[in-house]
């Protein structure tokens, strides 16, 4: 009888002890990806989650950053599967819920966006969410009515830099441009000059058919934030329009370097060349574009016209 006791015993404090272990690795792992975060180390960050996601499937706090790290990484469906997973084992939805709008906004799940409750989330998880609410409602058939999460943002966030640029994108889609206009000169006299405000003004000066003045605010936009890729299409874009080749040619190069598989970037691309008459080079470029393109739905290619709105591509992750 004792023995038995003894050995019921020995076996609890055992288990104890792997079960003590098994925390302490796991924990280990987590505090190793937070450091290689800290250094701008992804892909370090990502081996040490797995590792403890190994040790501890359940393990909430590594779901929640592999989380964020595989949208970072393109891989949109993976990061909405462990943050959700995350939710489901009890996760503060402060600390997914904008990581998976964002997600879902670049898998055009626009109702799902327009569904997350943010009457239980803090102020500033809130106020992304509502922002990225307004973005999903533009998509839908009713446009107008991305002015109701709008506004509910201003509630939390009164005139702050973002609402109004958020403003004045919104009327700027609507091709309402007085409007536009005036939410950005607001931002500009209450905040001063800021590469995103700036771009706005370009795009406005733009839609409204003076490229030379769109140019020279894209071009301090681009000065300000020299590797922000959508301040980068605009400016290609309007170069492009005022004959400017070469100096488009430049930026769409670059961009070509910081993000190959681009296609609106190809489309840019091959136009350049195909003005430049390089018509094998630009070739080359269509097909290359042709063949990214058989990959994206047909709302997207539909919509290449609109050179200066970049849309991420859609990537599975290998285990």
């Amino acid at each position: 009888m004792y023995y038995n006791r003894l050995v019921i015993i020995t076996f609890m404090l055992l288990l104890f002890s792997i079960s003590s272990n098994a925390i302490e690795v796991e924990e280990q792992y987590f505090e190793s990806a937070l450091e290689s975060m800290s250094q701008q180390d992804s892909e370090s960050a990502y081996i040490h989650l797995k590792n403890a996601l190994a040790t501890n499937p359940n393990h909430v706090p590594s779901k929640i950053l592999m989380g964020k790290i595989l949208y970072k990484k393109g891989f949109f469906d993976a990061a909405l599967q462990e943050l959700h997973d995350a939710e489901q084992l009890g996760a503060d939805k402060n600390l997914t819920a904008v990581t998976i709008a964002r997600a879902l906004l670049v898998l055009k799940s626009y109702s799902r966006i327009l569904s997350i409750d943010t009457a239980s989330l803090k102020q500033d998880i809130a106020f992304e969410v509502l922002l990225i609410k307004s973005s999903a409602q533009h998509q839908s058939p009713k446009p107008k009515e991305a002015i109701q999460y709008l506004n509910q943002a201003n509630e939390l966030q009164p005139n702050s830099l973002r609402v109004l640029q958020t403003y004045a994108s919104h009327y700027l889609n609507l091709n309402d441009f007085e409007r536009a206009k005036s939410y950005i000169q607001k931002a500009s006299s209450k905040y001063g000059e800021n590469p995103q405000t700036l771009h706005l003004r370009g795009q406005l000066a733009y839609r409204q058919g003076d490229t030379q003045e769109a140019v020279s605010f894209l071009e301090r936009a681009h000065s300000l934030s020299a590797e922000n890729p959508i301040i980068m299409r605009s400016l290609a874009s309007a170069y492009m329009a005022i004959d400017n080749n070469d100096d488009a040619l430049k930026i769409v190069q670059t961009i070509v370097d910081q993000t190959p598989g681009d296609p609106y970037v190809k489309l840019l691309l091959g136009q350049l060349r195909a003005k430049n008459n390089q018509t094998e080079i630009a070739k080359q470029v269509f097909d290359e574009l042709l063949a990214a393109l058989t990959l994206l739905p047909e709302d997207i290619m539909q919509s290449l016209s609109l050179i200066h709105i970049s849309e991420p591509t859609r990537r599975t992750p290998i285990s």
